[in-house]
């Protein structure tokens, strides 16, 4: 299993920075050679302020093609659509300038309009190509989807496959004899051809992992509206979260300990109740508290700490002297077939 990483918000995209760094080797403006990351890791941060996004520089803009990425959901909405214009008129909130106002219940309510108001769906319908949401339908589209194997029609890489095998065979027949044909085997040859024709495939996403906060802010708001879009084309494509609760005291929003508190049981309760094929399948919980006083405030070695604490669950090896010998990691064994 190969979870595509997707950091939401300040503190996802802050852990997903780790996995994303790059493990090989290099020099002040120098690149040499692909961007490597643990584990072939492909991963994306999603944010709803641009200039959160501006004020880095390790991720580029994923919508011109730098990587690793970040994505703005309202960038899909013009300054003059029409979507835009009716939910400001009627619900006043503005679909275009986002990030002034991240608190997970704003983004809920920015999302959740487009499912009951049917005037709403119509008139986005009409403007988004036959997109009713166009905010995590921009985000699934353009920013996770291409990472997964979702994006491939299995059917036809298939036959392709099989076809390109074939040709191989053929060529190869005329150049050997009967008895070496025998020697030769014929699935390798298949083998070979499916390698190189599958080497892009082969690092393609089989899941995915949300990596956010749930204090309340940015990375509760997104989760489940994604997860929708992702179940109308694949209802068993496993998705998991990974969930930071947040620290005592108040944050950087001046929001206090008791509404990131109220925060977090509210996303739990809204991840964690959905009816069985439309939400995620797993939680996983990590307490920012615990990891404050153990780093005596340390942030960027409490983010390295998850870092190190997720990473064998998308280890993508066997351990010495492990009894469970198998080439699935942790996550499909623990919790997906679990």
């Amino acid at each position: 299993m190969r979870p595509c990483l997707v950091g939401i918000g300040g503190a996802g995209g802050n852990v997903l920075r780790q996995f994303l760094q790059s493990q090989d080797a290099s020099l002040p403006r120098i690149k040499l050679g692909e961007h490597l990351t643990f584990g072939d890791v492909r991963g994306l941060w999603l944010e709803s302020a641009a200039q959160d996004a501006q004020d880095q520089n390790f991720y580029g803009n994923l919508a011109e093609g730098e990587h690793p990425g970040y994505l703005i959901c309202h960038d899909s909405i013009r300054p003059d659509s029409d979507t835009r214009d009716y939910v400001m008129k009627n619900y006043g909130y503005d679909l275009k300038a986002q990030g002034y106002d991240r608190r997970a219940e704003y983004l809920k309510g920015v999302f959740e309009i487009f499912d009951f108001d049917q005037n709403l769906r119509n008139l986005a319908d009409n403007e988004f190509q036959g997109e009713e949401n166009p905010l995590p339908a921009y985000i699934w589209k353009k920013g996770i989807r291409p990472l997964t194997t979702i994006s491939i029609s299995k059917s036809k890489l298939t036959f392709a496959n099989k076809n390109n095998a074939n040709q191989d065979i053929n060529q190869n027949s005329k150049k050997l004899s009967g008895q070496q044909i025998a020697l030769s085997s014929i699935g390798s040859l298949l083998k070979k051809r499916g390698d190189n024709q599958d080497s892009g495939q082969s690092k393609l996403c089989d899941s995915i992992l949300f990596m956010a906060s749930l204090g309340g802010g940015t990375g509760t708001g997104f989760i489940n509206p994604i997860t929708n879009y992702v179940r109308l084309e694949e209802l068993a494509f496993p998705i998991f979260a990974f969930g930071i609760l947040t620290e005592k005291g108040s944050d950087a929003r001046h929001a206090s300990e008791g509404q990131r508190d109220l925060g977090a049981v509210i996303a739990m309760y809204d991840l964690l109740t959905k009816e069985a094929g439309t939400g995620i399948d797993a939680l996983i919980i990590v307490d920012n508290q615990i990891l404050l006083e153990r780093f005596k405030g340390n942030y960027p070695a409490m983010d390295t700490a998850m870092y190190h604490a997720i990473r064998p669950i998308l280890e993508r090896r066997n351990y010495p002297g492990a009894q469970l010998q198998d080439d699935a990691p942790a996550m499909r064994r623990v919790i997906w077939e679990a």
